[in-house]
């Protein structure tokens, strides 16, 4: 599968403002008479594209810097997303399992599939455009894609893959673009649709639940934020190389531009001499970090923030506050350390941000305004999780540090299944 570097995303294109109706008809009429033997030869398709776009991931992230549109991250940066995301997909016996253990015919019915699913993405960060594709192909689904106003490329690479890997998937996703000011378009989307996933803020996701029909599968993916959480007990029986590793990782990969990184880490100040320890591991480690899987160059909005966020900081050192910066200013990336009170949002792009709390309900009490829309919490040992914090927030999903950017094959994004989400059930009563 290999090819020279300049050839390797020929033709690749979206198309713009489409005519909704005769493209989900297109696909309808192309793929529906197929959708079994789709269905059944999707695992092993996904496998190849996946070995596709890890065999040509340098070449694919040369291309894309030599080109026109702007990396999301660095050229480390990106070629380690693309083995994140997909080396999850190279199994296809793990895929069919999947298929199986989402579609199995249950005592209370069995599963409509969908014949067409409507994409609608947002944000910069490519990995949850990739899996929802993933997830309607495994269900012999065609996709219409609506790529995000900040990455028109990377839904259409994943669409060029598997059609490299199977011919019979060339045109069974078709990305699009189209303003966000067209309801026209979105009304027909949502009408014309067998089930809908829908990323984007609160608010616009919200708008698309209203537009799409009450029967019709609808997903929504709004707002989310992600915490990771280290106790005194951990800190102490833990190496703390492991721990700062892990923890660097989690803040570095993707720049925390997507759902699953941590916007603070929260640690448990029992013993000064433990936690101080850890602090300059991972300061340690986020300079190797930068070394290995450098930064992207920030835009000027971005650097501002960082600064404000350090200056912050160093204002309420300077005033006698518990807060202190903990990088230089030669460092690519700001990691701070202050008390639990002091909890905020701050900015992305490799702001380590360190809260030292004395009990756990001080973290409930901060995050409770997250409450349902944390995606992500990173622990030391998820077979021993904060339970009661776990269940106060709803946390959707639990993991070892160092694993939030690597979520398994079949985990429920925002407490959605992957596949049943795009389904419905049918009642059979057989007396």
């Amino acid at each position: 599968m290999n090819e020279a570097s300049p050839r390797i995303l020929e033709g690749l294109k979206n198309l713009v403002s489409p005519d909704i109706p005769a493209v989900i008809s297109g696909l309808r009429e192309k793929f529906g008479a197929q959708a079994e033997q789709s269905r059944h030869d999707a695992p092993v398709s996904i496998a190849r594209a996946a070995e596709w776009i890890l065999t040509n991931s340098e070449g694919i992230a040369d291309v894309i810097a030599g080109g026109s549109i702007e990396m999301p991250m660095s050229r480390p940066m990106l070629i380690e997303a693309f083995h994140n995301c997909v080396e999850r997909w190279t199994d296809p016996d793990r895929l069919r399992t999947l298929v199986r253990e989402e579609t199995l015919t249950l005592n209370v019915g069995r599963a409509l599939l969908p014949g067409v699913v409507f994409h609608n993405l947002a944000g910069n960060l490519f990995v949850s455009g990739w899996e929802t594709i993933t997830s309607a192909t495994l269900l012999g689904a065609g996709s219409l894609v609506r790529c995000s106003d900040t990455d028109r490329l990377f839904p259409g690479i994943w669409a060029y893959a598997l059609a490299q890997a199977s011919p019979a998937l060339e045109g069974a996703t078709v990305v699009a673009e189209w303003s966000r000011e067209d309801v026209i378009r979105f009304q027909e989307a949502l009408d014309l649709s067998d089930a809908v996933v829908s990323f984007g803020s609160d608010d616009s996701v919200s708008l698309m639940r209203q537009m799409t029909a009450w029967n019709v599968p609808f997903a929504g993916h709004g707002s989310t934020a992600s915490f990771s959480l280290l106790s005194a007990e951990e800190l102490r029986n833990n190496p703390v190389e492991w721990l700062a590793e892990c923890c660097a990782y989690d803040f570095a990969a993707y720049d925390q531009q997507g759902c699953l990184s941590p916007r603070a880490l929260f640690v448990e100040d029992l013993y000064s001499r433990d936690v101080d320890r850890f602090v300059d591991a991972l300061h340690s480690a986020m300079v190797r970090l930068e070394i290995n899987m450098p930064r992207k160059t920030l835009a000027l909005e971005d650097r501002g923030a960082l600064a404000r966020a350090r200056d912050m900081v160093l204002l309420d050192a300077a005033c006698g506050g518990a807060g202190r910066r903990v990088s230089n200013n030669h460092d690519g990336f700001l990691m701070t350390v202050k008390p639990a009170a002091q909890f905020r949002l701050g900015p992305v792009n490799r702001f380590v941000d360190v809260y030292l709390y004395k009990q756990l309900d001080e973290v409930e009490e901060l995050l409770r305004e997250f409450r349902g829309r944390i995606s992500t919490l990173g622990v030391a040992d998820p077979r021993r999780p904060p339970d009661s914090l776990v269940r106060a927030l709803q946390v959707h999903r639990v993991c070892e540090l160092g694993q939030m950017q690597r979520p398994p094959l079949a985990w429920c994004l925002d407490g959605l299944r992957p596949l049943q989400k795009m389904m419905r059930f049918q009642s059979v009563q057989l007396r």
